[in-house]
């Protein structure tokens, strides 16, 4: 299962993103962040994981809602 938290600016998705990683710590879960911060190579990456999901893709992403 995936799971991705929506965010109006890019701040609150950092802050939802230190939050996640908090939270799951010590949890097997990957946990990533796409905002407008990150290069295309980046971003493409994350979204890459997040459309063909397996097992070395990431469960949660807090993305930047109008990237």
């Amino acid at each position: 299962k995936q799971a991705a938290i929506l965010a109006p600016t890019t701040i609150l998705a950092k802050q939802h993103y230190n939050t996640l990683l908090s939270r799951i710590e010590g949890f097997d879960l990957k946990v990533d962040l796409l905002s407008r911060l990150q290069n295309k190579k980046q971003a493409d990456e994350i979204l890459e994981n997040v459309i063909f999901f397996g097992s070395s893709s990431w469960e949660i992403v807090a993305l930047r809602i109008g990237m």
